[in-house]
């Protein structure tokens, strides 16, 4: 119920004006509706005959279903080499039934491949470390679910506080992907005093390096020193 508006609004009042009842009267409107045959337009033959958009016939149509769609049809482009897609919504009036027409006008632009992977801003880190996280490689078509995982599993690593993934300006159909990093704290040095009841006092020391020789690898070195009881761990 796209027009849907408050046509009249009353507000009754209790005895000694204590509270009050607010009573909205609604103009509902129709209620729209995707009509079928959505339109794709300007596209890759190959490319829309894949998309299946059916299921979006006959939705009511909601302010946001129209942005979901045009996502929809980016993501499918995206996924298959196409990272500047433009999709632009063309919606059509309202018939008698309240079947709303809805087109897509698409600007595909150029399938991408990968010519290289660039990392940027690793200092501690060992860049083929970094390539070991990378779910894409030199040659292989662009798809943003890739890059998506690549995004995923360097910032799991615990070894960045920044990271973007993304390709380098241009419109060639062979491009850079730029991993841009910004290094995390790897080395954590600790000291805890304290005291036992069998021990009597102690004090804990330790170190935690979590990129060690920058491979991601881990070491932890700690040791007790204690009134009746010594150890170090490693």
């Amino acid at each position: 119920h796209l027009d849907a508006r408050v046509r009249e609004t009353v507000v009754e009042f209790a005895a000694q004006r204590s509270s009050a009842r607010v009573v909205l009267r609604l103009e509902e409107g129709p209620r729209y509706t995707v009509a079928q045959g959505i339109v794709l337009t300007g596209g890759v033959r190959e490319l829309d005959a894949e998309l299946d958009l059916t299921a979006w016939a006959g939705r009511p149509l909601t302010p946001r279903l129209p942005l979901d769609l045009r996502a929809r049809i980016e993501e499918h482009y995206q996924q298959r080499g196409r990272p500047d897609v433009e999709v632009a919504l063309v919606e059509g009036a309202p018939d008698a039934q309240a079947l709303v027409p809805l087109s897509f006008t698409i600007l595909p632009g150029p399938e991408v491949r990968i010519a290289g992977i660039v990392v940027r801003g690793n200092e501690k880190t060992r860049t083929s470390h970094v390539l070991d996280l990378v779910t894409i490689a030199a040659g292989e078509r662009y798809d943003v679910r890739a890059v998506r995982a690549t995004f995923s599993r360097l910032n799991r690593s615990g070894l960045f506080r920044r990271v973007n993934v993304g390709l380098a300006p241009g419109a060639e159909a062979e491009r850079q992907l730029v991993i841009d990093v910004e290094e995390a704290t790897s080395t954590e040095v600790f000291f805890e005093p304290g005291y036992g009841s069998y021990e009597g006092l102690r004090a804990l020391a330790g170190l935690r390096e979590t990129n060690l020789l920058g491979a991601g690898r881990t070491l932890s070195l700690d040791g007790l020193c204690a009134q009746r009881a010594q150890r170090a761990l490693a």
